[in-house]
């Protein structure tokens, strides 16, 4: 399922939706369904204003659900079991693709490495629908199955120091955006952002604090790049890249001068720039029309570098969009 109506949720922490379906929720899914006799199981995560149903049995669909029609809201909004016997008493669930005809649900908390309950794995219709305080328990064995998963996905996507996006995430979830821009004809962005003068920054403060820097123009990134869809993750050593999908090269140019507008009232001391302070250089590429664009999504990389580097060579502190500069 492609990554779709994006502005129907918030946040998709561990980039599930619209992937494949992860093979450990499946399996904790699968597993959970077999020993409780159940019609279905499912695995639903918390992405914000919806849900989205990461895995299930027996030919669920992953997709968003709104939270009025899921019973796994009250399971990730309590952090409880929920056992409902009756499910036609909410006439919202019935809205609910993968409760369709079903009778009774069993829900269970799971919980990401932090301890935060971000999903529910549950069973519709076990073969004793009198579930016992025991029977939950064994549930919840399965649930620490789902949550291993999420803890792998997460060391999986995230980089490790700045917590946002590793390369190769990035560079396949791109691909997703590419296609689902061409599709929509929407337009698409990329940006290549590098903190000035770093290897001097290191040499000055260490590299304790270089990497405290590094973390700092992550989470400005991150916080400036949030809509639904923004992907925000780590290139190479020091820099990062932006993918801005439904951005227009001249929005991202736009956003990109107020996020360096933000760090340079930091005020961040650093003795090895000519600014005196920490600032950022930042190349900007992308198409206003993907469907129509005669180039392939790399090349959008590719141009956003070319931009960053004639930034650099004019001395940084500065954004600046792809102008047709070739490639050295």
């Amino acid at each position: 399922m492609a990554r779709q109506n994006v502005a129907s949720y918030l946040f998709d922490p561990f980039g599930l939706v619209g992937a494949a379906p992860d093979d450990g929720l499946q399996r904790a899914a699968v597993l959970a369904a077999r020993a409780f006799g159940a019609a279905r199981a499912m695995v639903t995560i918390d992405v914000g204003s919806q849900l989205y149903v990461a895995a299930g049995s027996h030919g669920i669909d992953c997709g968003l659900v709104e939270r009025a029609a899921s019973p796994c809201a009250r399971v990730i909004a309590s952090g409880k079991p929920v056992v409902i016997a009756d499910l036609a008493s909410t006439a919202a669930f019935s809205a609910h693709p993968a409760l369709t005809g079903a009778t009774t649900y069993v829900g269970v908390p799971v919980t990401a490495p932090s301890g935060a309950v971000v999903a529910a794995l549950s069973v519709i219709d076990p073969a004793n629908p009198h579930v016992d305080f025991d029977e939950i328990a064994v549930l919840g064995d399965y649930a620490k199955l789902a949550g291993d998963a999420l803890a792998r996905r997460g060391r999986d996507i995230s980089d490790p120091l700045t917590g946002i996006f590793t390369s190769r995430y990035l560079a396949d979830q791109a691909a997703v955006e590419w296609q689902r821009c061409a599709r929509e004809r929407q337009p698409i962005s990329v940006a290549m952002i590098d903190v000035d003068h770093f290897r001097a920054y290191n040499d000055a403060f260490g590299r304790s604090r270089g990497d405290i820097l590094l973390k700092k123009v992550a989470r400005l990134m991150s916080a400036q790049f949030h809509r639904p869809g923004d992907l925000v993750g780590r290139h190479e050593g020091r820099e990062i890249a932006l993918v801005l999908p439904g951005i227009s090269p001249i929005q991202a140019e736009m956003m990109l001068n107020d996020a360096l507008r933000v760090l340079r009232r930091e005020a961040l001391p650093h003795q090895g720039s000519d600014h005196g302070v920490v600032t950022f250089s930042a190349g900007v590429s992308g198409v206003m029309n993907a469907a129509v664009a005669e180039l392939e999504k790399s090349d959008l990389f590719y141009r956003a570098d070319d931009a960053l580097q004639d930034v650099k060579a004019h001395g940084g502190n500065n954004v600046r969009s792809w102008a047709g500069q070739a490639r050295s």
